[in-house]
């Protein structure tokens, strides 16, 4: 940072008193961000390779799928994994671990957008005991309620942990920002999970957005380009859901022409919409699987052009938390496909 400081001093002076200031602030501004880029560059490059994933699709058992990650950073999440689930189970929390240790490397200016990024994993706990009241309900035999281990109030989380139907699950809630989001499904929230969970991700995914927002333009592109590709996948999801219900609306912000997805009345016009789009060139088939492959690896794109695009704001920052996003989502795929069996070919084709 001091080098950096120092030669744009030097510059300035050498081109006169008049621009010293603004130099000097334009470098204060960007070195904040040397120190976070600087470390989520040399995790990046331990992040899993290409190859990787083909050795898994080629091996011979999932026993031996397992055993490929004896020499990666995973290693003792698959050496004590009893099964895929607990395996899943863990690689969620280190991802849950990480968006922890992004936040303490970040600038100060930017740390509210990495705790709304992490909002997920609590909004992902409230999901959970709705689902588990919902298979309660339906006497699906003996259940385990969740850990509520993302829940960051105390308080909350106390109240949900007593959680035994949708009454007391609307008491717990009661006076958070989860209350405003779904109150109005009351007794029926769990007949319109489904429903309930959407606007669950719809408040996320514009929480996130008025984050970044309000953090100054000069540091905030790197995120405002990731999050509109994420705002693409919800209007995606949303363009399929409105085949059968037009009254599903779609989140402004992305790249994605939401006139043309609205106004698609079948799969076939719909079709023709998103390929028109940049993710077009990813899209093998119309279906929500080959939907999701398409923006996956349109993300692995986006990720490769932060650096130029954000160099010396948040690039390599926000290119690592999409690389590690897709680390997760790659393994979680490859290792469940391999315990059900899966051709190497068919594992292949669903990696992105």
């Amino acid at each position: 940072m001091s080098l950096i400081v120092t030669g744009v001093l030097a510059g300035a002076t050498l081109a006169g008193v008049v621009v010293i200031a603004p130099a000097v602030k334009q470098a204060l501004d960007l070195a904040p961000f040397l120190y976070a880029n600087t470390r989520c560059s040399a995790r990046t490059a331990a992040l899993l390779s290409q190859n990787f994933y083909s050795d898994i699709a080629a091996a011979s058992s999932k026993q031996e799928a397992y055993a490929l990650l004896e020499d990666t950073s995973y290693a003792d999440i698959a050496e004590h994994a009893k099964n895929y689930s607990q395996f899943s189970h863990e690689l969620y929390e280190s991802l849950y671990k990480d968006y922890k240790w992004i936040e303490s490397i970040s600038p100060s200016k930017i740390k509210p957008i990495i705790k709304a990024i992490a909002l997920k994993f609590e909004i992902d706990d409230i999901k959970q005991i709705l689902n588990y009241l919902k298979q309660k309900s339906q006497a699906l035999g003996s259940l385990s309620a969740p850990s509520l281990e993302h829940i960051s109030k105390e308080e909350l989380k106390y109240k949900l942990q007593s959680v035994e139907d949708v009454q007391s699950f609307f008491q717990a809630i009661e006076g958070t920002r989860y209350a405003a989001v779904l109150n109005g499904f009351g007794d029926e929230i769990l007949d319109r999970l489904q429903e309930a969970n959407t606007e669950l991700d719809r408040y996320y995914i514009l929480r996130v957005l008025k984050s970044i927002k309000s953090v100054p333009s000069k540091m905030n592109g790197a995120f405002l380009d990731y999050w509109r590709s994420v705002i693409d996948v919800f209007n995606a999801r949303i363009a399929f859901r409105r085949m059968k219900d037009a009254s599903l609306e779609f989140i402004p912000g992305g790249l994605l022409n939401t006139e043309s997805l609205a106004s698609a009345s079948d799969l076939t016009q719909l079709e023709a919409a998103l390929r028109e789009s940049k993710y077009g060139e990813h899209l093998t088939e119309l279906s929500p699987s080959a939907l999701e492959l398409a923006f996956s690896k349109s993300m692995r794109e986006l990720a490769g052009l932060l650096n130029a695009r954000h160099p010396l704001q948040a690039g390599y920052l926000v290119r690592y938390i999409i690389l590690k996003e897709l680390e997760i989502k790659n393994l979680n795929t490859a290792l469940k496909l391999k315990e059900e069996n899966f051709s190497e070919e068919e594992i292949k084709s669903l990696i992105a």
